[in-house]
């Protein structure tokens, strides 16, 4: 009855292993390699704007003077930090600061030969508003900046469009704006992240 039992089982197991033999194997990952992501930017540039100042007495075209730093994490979204210096023909004298969130479509992940990016910006801006003349009036507004830009990269070299309008309101004075189409140029750089 032994001998008769193990002779059934060695076909059995030789049977068995020769199944589990032809069983499709998988290689295993391979984990050192990755997929490449697209870097961080950052950019410096300065800005050069013509405009119009509106309050509601009136408004007074101007323009505005300024520079930007932006920090986008993949190249396509963060934070835009400006201020720009503005004055109108016959009207107000405005410092504006500006604290933006930043989206951005790059043509390229990274920063070779010549690209193009667009896109737009919003959030929070505070302006310091002087008018002289013979009621000199000293204030500040606070409010939002909202905008839409395009981009050329030339390498590091990057030069642009933008469009935008600054609301704000203050105590004593009531609602105040800024809207300008304007220019800018700098340095973009990618930044690896680890």
């Amino acid at each position: 009855m032994v001998i008769r039992t193990c002779l059934l089982s060695f076909p059995l197991l030789f049977a068995a292993s020769t199944a589990l033999a032809d069983e499709t194997r998988y290689a295993e990952p391979d984990t050192s390699v990755r997929a490449e992501r697209a870097p961080d930017r950052i950019a410096f540039f300065g800005t050069l704007a013509a405009g119009s100042f509106g309050r509601e007495a009136g408004s007074e075209d101007g323009a505005a003077l300024g520079g930007e730093v932006a920090y986008l994490f993949r190249g396509m979204q963060g934070v835009r930090v400006g201020y720009a210096y503005g004055a109108g023909l016959f009207g107000p004298e405005v410092h504006l600061f500006d604290l933006d969130y930043s989206v951005q479509w790059n043509t390229s992940d990274r920063l070779r030969g010549v690209s193009g990016s667009f896109g737009g910006l919003i959030g929070p801006a505070v302006g310091y508003v002087s008018y002289g003349g013979d009621d000199p009036q000293v204030h500040a507004t606070f409010g939002g900046r909202a905008g839409v830009f395009a981009d050329l990269n030339l390498w590091w070299f990057v030069v642009g469009a933008d469009a935008s309008i600054r609301l704000g309101m203050s105590t004593n004075y009531g609602a105040e704006s800024f809207a300008s189409f304007g220019v800018h140029a700098g340095v973009r750089f990618d930044v690896a992240r680890r």
